[in-house]
């Protein structure tokens, strides 16, 4: 077979999981923001439950806030603490700056902050 080059290597592995982590993050979104929504409908007393599949929801990490910023931008308000967690800042440099969306924001601050900060927040897939 021969010898790999390690540079093409790596560099088609990691198109490849960007483009197919990021449809299974989407799909795994999906599928546990529903269950999310009908557990609220069906057993509205049961917040264990919910935040169970709320906790699924956002397992991934930053890869959630394209579709979670979707369903704010549909009007889900109960989503953007949420998105003031997974962008917190984590060292004092951000802090100062204020990169992350602050914990007291509301849908308009969410969805000004997306737009000034999505490139820095979403992972660019390799075709793009």
């Amino acid at each position: 077979m021969g010898k790999l080059d390690y540079a093409k290597f790596h560099a088609t592995l990691w198109q490849h999981w960007l483009k197919e982590g990021d449809k299974t993050a989407g799909r795994q979104f999906d599928d546990n923001y529903v269950k999310w929504k009908l557990l609220q409908k069906e057993r509205p007393d049961d917040r264990a439950s919910r935040d169970h599949v709320l906790r699924k929801v956002f397992r991934q990490g930053v890869l959630t806030l394209p579709y979670t910023m979707r369903e704010i931008e549909k009007g889900d308000e109960s989503l953007i603490p949420f998105v003031s967690e997974l962008t917190a800042s984590t060292s004092r440099r951000e802090a100062r700056t204020g990169r992350g969306l602050p914990a007291n924001a509301n849908r308009e601050d969410c969805l000004s902050w997306w737009g000034a900060n999505r490139d820095r927040w979403t992972i660019l897939s390799a075709k793009e």
